[in-house]
């Protein structure tokens, strides 16, 4: 059986994606609850954050209608 998986987009992909300069700007975004995130790091490591596609398609869609 195959898993579907979804694409994990990194802080600087996001900003990319956004044309925005600042990773500090999609914090805000992700602080604020605006973009949904998961943590991939293992027990014990600092956190890794990632975008789910479907988030950061999700917020797009929301900014542009």
């Amino acid at each position: 059986m195959t898993a579907d998986v979804e694409r994990l987009l990194t802080i600087p992909e996001v900003a990319d994606g956004m044309r925005i300069k600042s990773r500090a700007t999609v914090y805000r975004l992700i602080n604020s609850g605006q973009l949904r995130t998961v943590n991939i790091a293992n027990s014990g490591e600092r956190s890794r954050l990632r975008i789910p596609k479907s988030s950061y398609d999700e917020f797009i869609a929301r900014r542009s209608s």
